[in-house]
């Protein structure tokens, strides 16, 4: 009869056979448990972010390369807009020069003019003749201003008050209703810029207002009636009596 093989280690006894396990079935690789991942690799960690400094500083060095340039930007053009303001200011200047140039010839003109008639005038001048002389200069002195484009203006009495183009310096009593908010009395006159039609100065004014007077009292009249009721109960005494 053949022998069976079976696998295992067979005892010595020849009377039993015991067939022991084969120590090869439990030897077995054993999985890893479900669920973990492999230990990382610290050498690719390390180049996974040795590649993202290096991405990082080439985005800082990129920004800061581009504020530079636009700080550059921005300085050309501030030098450029101060060499405009500069070169404006100089425009402006000559022309304010040259439109004063005039007014300026003139007004040397009037003072050579106001130190020649000063130092001729006689000591006995009379008073009419000093107010004639003072009001030509005045108006060879509007005449100056008309040529650089100055107006003076003087209100007319009795025209109504205008606050825009003139000052109120007081307030006098109006005779008539029809008067009330009128110019009474031109205190200085006023000048006007015909170019911009702008104030340069109010005329000074004062303004006549009318207040509606007011009826008597009964004690008015009785303070009227009462020194003549007075008069009329002393009696009259003959000229020449003793008191």
């Amino acid at each position: 009869m053949p022998e069976l093989s079976v696998a295992g280690s067979v005892s010595s006894d020849p009377g039993q056979t015991e067939i022991l396990p084969d120590a090869t079935e439990n030897s077995a690789v054993v999985p890893p448990p479900q669920g973990e991942s492999p230990a990382p690799d610290p050498s690719a960690a390390t180049e996974r972010a040795d590649r993202l400094d290096a991405v990082v500083d080439a985005v800082v060095d990129a920004v800061h390369r581009e504020l530079a340039a636009g700080n550059e930007r921005a300085a050309a053009r501030e030098r450029v807009i101060d060499r405009q303001h500069e070169e404006i200011e100089r425009l402006r200047a000559g022309e304010r020069q040259a439109l004063l140039r005039p007014m300026l010839v003139e007004l040397r003109r009037l003072r050579d003019d106001l130190l020649r008639q000063a130092a001729g005038l006689p000591e006995d001048l009379p008073s009419p003749q000093v107010v004639s002389l003072l009001e030509s200069f005045a108006y060879s002195a509007e005449l100056i201003l008309s040529r650089a484009g100055v107006e003076v203006v003087r209100p007319v009495p009795g025209s109504p008050f205008d606050p825009s183009r003139q000052r109120a310096a007081g307030v006098v009593p109006a005779i008539a209703p029809e008067l009330d908010g009128t110019v009474a009395e031109v205190l200085s006159d006023g000048y006007l810029d015909l170019t911009s039609d702008r104030v340069l100065a109010t005329a000074s004014v004062r303004v006549q207002r009318w207040q509606e007077p007011t009826p008597p009292t009964d004690e008015d009249h009785d303070a009227v009636a009462q020194p003549h009721d007075e008069l009329s109960s002393s009696p009259v005494r003959p000229v020449g009596a003793g008191t």
